[in-house]
């Protein structure tokens, strides 16, 4: 279940806060109250460094024997008396951004000016300002607070409690400063709006609801030592309650193709939107409307909305999608930049304690600009689509969830035709290295776990993502995702092992998944990842700079717990460091994966990582059944591919590597095979067959790694060489191969690829004729007749792949030449 920060975006938010309250599902789950950045602020020390007396040695930490009554929370507490007063400076704090101060304090009858404020040690600010003083007033420990905001030059506050008094102690306890949460904030803007209402008119229930529901959220918001559970509670019920105020714009329930129109400069929410002259204004009057099967909804060109999400409500139907578009765009298309506007969703999450429990409520706060939710048969297209927090244009990001197009079905089926077309997606500016399964992402369609009691599992069924410009996002460019992923032959140790027993989430991909000619560029960490599919199609697409910025492993265009992925006509380049920085991976979770004429240059981490963490069958042994099988690598080109040019990483089996034409020029010095037993885990069988390595510089190739027993692994034992030609620099290691030719296999104009596809432009073929083989070539006619070598079919597509690289065909039973050229 989700809920919404803007009233405009949460039709039954009474229902779903009633639902909450009634079930009572989230207020005992194990969640953690924020961080206390003032250190010894409960005193529970015994002493009080590291604050600061004034003057030196007049205030002091006690307990409840020193005659001065008990602590507020453990045993110990500041006392300061008259004339005295302690201080202590919190740094490490984040420019622009909102942080909440709170202490317990009381003071003895006579100390009537006992206070707690806060410093900020600029020219601006030189003392403590007088609207953020908290005096005592009581006997009894009493909670006091301020909320304050860094500007952008601020890392540090101080933290100041003074005894002003004539006479007469203070006490002080439980000093916390804490960044405000999303849910907090949105306590913070709902109070505000409360505020502005009138018990005059309202109905008596909903005043009640209203004011029972502040005292709830008043309380959650100061109190530093809540869970972010009950804090995100108490929003929930703030926002529903004041739901029922109609601070919204009032939506409409459409009767199904009717076309709307949306312009934030001359847009007005009490037209009917029903033409141009007569749009809707605000996205949150979208948002509001439910809309139906051959609508569309289409929002003027050039035109911005910044700080709302997009978040129609409605579903198509089968060949009569919903359109959620632009109109006069003269080149321009409208921005949608959801900033600090925040998502908050309540799912389960699995987690191995005993044999009868699994799962765990979780609480997730995310942003996302364009969102569905258990929706189908929608088509989203030329859109422009942001987001950041406002002003931040960091590439770091801000370590937030963030994503540009988020497509969530959250225990919803099947859903179906879910569409996203010609979008430009650029400044998705959240964490740069946190892949989750809310992002952060440039375009992402993800599938939550399987709720307690669900009786279906729940998946995408034609997924078309093409032609999109994606650039600039952290961590990720365009990836599909599902919590649904559990395998019994993957999963068979470790802490998912008794949810599969359990039968919890098993692996449920999605289908007719096309990822097609989009453009990829300066990404912080993956370019292209489909996860959890079963025969997804991958073409025409371009990654250009990946691995910017995440600090982890990433690589170009690659799966992950998907089977039978085809990737085919694409071109990835500009992968940075070798965690993992290869244009392309078979990854582990996966069997039947096909990568064919395709073009890898220029990466930091190689053209091709094959790897795994465990040891395919061996159900003991370290990431037991985990594997990387069968995978296919054919009629590709790399070109200037550092580190190494396939990468074996553990374990993997049946590989077929063939037809491939890979250079490396002068000063390259990549190894053109390299092995890592990751886990201890080795591949048990590999295929090299008319494959060209044209190495104008080399290292050594490397087949030997420690496995898991101890000993020196030389998988080279292992692999099947056959037809390859190996041209230039030999260096160690260099496989034997009992057709290997070493002549140069005379290519056109070897190291001459060139990008042809515009920044952002829709795929052209990169101009790889520098890769043909000259009629002089002795390569020609020679290679190996690789079908009857390992059947008739991979994957129902011809074994020798029916075509190279170029399109020009391999005849079935004939010859063919080395490398990725067969005319």
């Amino acid at each position: 279940m989700k809920t919404r920060s803007h009233a405009a975006r949460w039709a039954s938010s009474i229902a779903i806060g009633a639902t909450i309250a009634a079930a009572g599902i989230l207020a005992a789950a194990p969640a953690q109250a924020a961080t206390n950045l003032v250190k010894n602020g409960d005193f529970e020390t015994g002493a009080l460094t590291p604050w600061t007396s004034y003057p030196s040695g007049s205030s002091q930490v006690v307990g409840p024997d020193a005659g001065h009554g008990d602590a507020h929370g453990g045993t110990y507490f500041a006392t300061v008396p008259a004339g005295s007063s302690i201080s202590r400076t919190v740094t490490g704090l984040t420019a622009s951004r909102s942080y909440l101060a709170v202490a317990y304090l009381r003071n003895d009858a006579g100390a009537t000016d006992f206070f707690m404020g806060l410093r900020y040690f600029d020219a601006q600010h030189p003392n403590v300002i007088a609207s953020e003083e908290k005096v005592s007033s009581s006997q009894d420990w009493t909670r006091v607070g301020v909320a304050f905001a860094t500007d952008a030059s601020h890392s540090q506050v101080g933290v100041l409690l003074q005894n002003a008094s004539a006479s007469g102690n203070g006490y002080a306890d439980d000093v916390a400063v804490i960044a405000l949460s999303t849910a907090r904030l949105e306590i913070q803007r709902d109070q505000a709006a409360a505020a502005q209402l009138s018990q005059s008119g309202s109905d008596p229930t909903n005043w009640s609801e209203l004011q029972s529901a502040l005292t709830q959220a008043d309380e959650a918001f100061w109190d530093a030592a809540a869970t972010d559970i009950q804090v995100q509670d108490a929003a929930i019920r703030l926002h529903a309650a004041l739901q029922a105020f109609s601070l919204a714009p009032v939506g409409v329930t459409s009767p199904g193709h009717t076309t709307y129109y949306v312009s934030s400069s001359t847009g007005d929410d009490t037209n009917n939107g029903l033409t141009p002259e007569t749009a809707w204004k605000t996205v949150a009057k979208v948002d509001a409307s439910t809309f139906a099967a051959g609508d569309k909804i289409l929002f003027k060109g050039g035109d911005q909305w910044l700080g709302t999400t997009l978040h129609p409500r409605g579903s198509g139907a089968a060949g009569d999608p919903i359109v959620l578009g632009a109109y006069d765009d003269a080149g321009e298309k409208p921005l949608i930049d959801s900033q600090n506007d925040v998502i908050s969703m309540r799912t389960y999450d699995l987690v191995k304690q005993d044999a009868n429990s699994h799962l765990t409520p979780l609480a997730e706060d995310f942003h996302a600009s364009v969102y569905l939710d258990n929706q189908q048969y929608w088509t989203i297209q030329d859109l422009e689509v942001s987001n950041h927090a406002p002003g931040d244009t960091d590439l770091t990001g801000d370590g937030e969830s963030r994503d540009g197009i988020m497509i969530m079905n959250d225990n919803g089926g099947t859903l179906h035709s879910v569409h996203v077309v010609d979008c430009y997606v650029h400044g998705v500016l959240g964490s740069k290295s946190d892949k989750t399964y809310w992002g952060s992402a440039g375009i992402i369609y993800t599938v939550m776990l399987k709720a307690p009691g669900a009786t279906v599992q729940s998946n995408y069924d034609d997924v078309l993502i093409e032609g999109n410009y994606v650039v600039n996002t952290n961590r990720q460019g365009i990836v599909t995702n599902s919590r649904q992923n559990l395998r019994a032959d993957i999963d068979t140790t470790g802490a998912l092992a008794d949810s599969i027993a359990a039968g919890l989430s098993p692996w449920y991909p999605s289908t007719n998944v096309v990822i097609r000619d989009n453009y990829v560029k300066d990404v912080a960490g993956d370019g292209i990842l489909p996860q959890v599919t079963d025969h997804a199609l991958v073409e025409y697409n371009t990654v250009d700079g990946f691995n910017e910025r995440s600090g982890g492993a990433s690589a170009g265009i690659w799966a992950w717990n998907a089977d039978h992925t085809v990737f085919q006509l694409n071109e990835s380049s500009g992968g940075t460091t070798t965690q993992d920085g290869e244009g392309y991976d078979i990854d582990y979770g996966q069997t039947g994966t096909i990568y064919q004429y395709n073009y890898s240059h220029d990466n930091d981490g190689g053209f091709m990582l094959i790897c795994s963490s465990g040891q395919g069958s061996n159900t003991s042994g370290p990431g037991a059944g985990v594997k990387s099988q069968n995978g296919v690598v054919r009629y590709n080109i790399s070109q200037n591919d550092q580190a190494h040019t396939f990468m074996f990483s553990g374990y993997s089996d049946g590989t077929q590597i063939y037809n491939n034409t890979l250079y490396q020029g002068p000063g390259v010095n990549a190894r053109p095979i390299d092995f890592w037993a990751w886990e201890g885990t080795y591949p048990t069988s590999a295929s090299f067959y008319n494959n060209i390595f044209d190495l104008q510089s080399a290292g050594a190739w490397n087949f030997t790694d420690t496995v898991a027993d101890g000993t020196l692994k030389d998988v080279s034992d292992l692999f099947t060489f056959d037809g390859n030609t190996i041209y230039g620099s030999h260096t160690a290691n260099e496989p034997a191969d009992p057709d290997k030719l070493t002549n140069d296999p005379v290519l056109v104009a070897p190291g001459s690829g060139t990008t042809r596809t515009p920044v952002g432009g829709r795929y052209l073929t990169p101009d790889l004729t520098g890769y043909r083989l000259q009629a002089t070539s002795p390569d020609i006619g020679t290679g190996v007749v690789v079908e009857q070598m390992n059947g008739t079919t991979i994957g129902g597509i011809a074994a020798n792949g029916g075509r190279d690289y170029w399109g020009d065909a391999v005849t079935p039973g004939q010859r063919p030449n080395r490398g990725a050229d067969n005319r």
